[in-house]
Parts: C-alpha cells; structure tokens; sequence
C-alpha cells in the first residue's frame, strides 16, 4: 500500500507540511475530534496567540480522559462521551448543534475535524452539502479505521489499476479538501 493508508493520505510528514496547524485569519476556529485528536488540539491551542478565539468539542471513552489544555486563546472546551470505537460516535450531531453563526462562512469561522475514517467523511459531507461551506473553511482528517482489517482486506484485493487510480486521484498541487471531491466516490465505489 505505500506511504498512503485506506481513505487518505499518509499521516508522515503531517507536523512539517502544516496540516494540524490552524490557518491565519479567520476569527473563530472550530476544534472538534474524538480521542486520537487530542495531542493535535492541544498543541493548536498551545500555539495559538491570545488574539485567537476557538470553540473545541472533544468526545472521550470515558470523561477521566479528560485534561487541561493550556492556552493564551480565548477557548471554550467541552468534553463529551462517546464513540472512539466503543460505541456509535457523537460528533456529527454535536456539529449539527453548532449551525448558525459556528457555521456560516460569513463569519469566517474554521473548522477542523479529526476522528474515525467514516465518520470524518460523513462530516465532510455534511460540511460541503448540508451546510455549503467553501473547501477553504474546513479541514477533516480521518485519524484510524474502525475496520481497519475490513479496509486492508479491500484494498490489498484491489488491482495494481485499482490502485494506479487511487494515486494518481490524489494530487499534491491542491488541497486535501479539493482532493476529496474525487476520492471520496472512489473510495466508496471500491467499498471502503
């Protein structure tokens, strides 16, 4: 399989290419991830300048999971349990609760996402139909696969076309997002 996994790109070279790190500009930054994303929430908000505002939902197993995060930013964390492979995942629903003003691209607010493979692409899509947000106002990574074996098994039965298709689809000179316009029915079209 290479450098890149099931359903994205290789999670390698992620701190030097930027991809954790929040974009300038816009003036409410939306955190939302289960578990696995909490080592990159705390270093967003680690390095964030007191100017910064954020809104951050991290959904736990268990709430003595729970941490401080330290921060100069104006940030507002809730904890939530749910999911992270114990159970159907709250994060969608908890991004549908923040239509409105969290959601409008005329606010200029950012929202980065990370958690489980399928549900980081049903909040994709959630974020790019439903809510018709520019490609630029998000970013969602699909840290693990809950059926990682399942995922593995597709791919690896997968033809060298198969997957010749696959990495010529993902394209260095656009953006994860723009990426995920064509990947995504790809992907759905080969099961995984």
């Amino acid at each position: 399989m290479g450098a890149r996994r099931p359903g994205g790109r290789s999670n390698r070279g992620l701190r030097a290419q930027g991809l954790l790190r929040p974009p300038a500009g816009p003036r409410t930054r939306v955190l939302l991830g289960d578990a696995t994303a909490l080592p990159a929430i705390a270093r967003i908000l680690a390095e964030a300048r007191e100017e910064e505002s954020f809104r951050v939902i991290i959904e736990l197993a268990d709430m003595a999971d729970a941490r401080d995060l330290a921060t100069v930013a104006e940030a507002a964390v809730e904890w939530r349990v749910g999911g992270n492979g114990g159970g159907a995942s709250i994060l969608k629903d908890l991004l549908v609760d923040l239509a409105g003003d969290q959601l409008d691209p005329a606010a200029g607010a950012y929202i980065w996402v990370a958690c489980e493979s399928v549900h980081s692409r049903r909040i994709r899509q959630l974020l790019r139909r439903e809510f018709a947000l520019p490609l630029t106002h998000y970013r969602i990574v699909g840290y693990w696969h809950a059926d990682l074996e399942r995922a593995l098994r597709v791919w690896e039965s997968a033809s060298d076309e198969t997957k010749a298709q696959y990495a010529a689809l993902w394209r260095e000179d656009r953006s994860d997002e723009e990426n995920w316009l064509e990947l995504e029915p790809f992907l759905q079209r080969m099961g995984v």
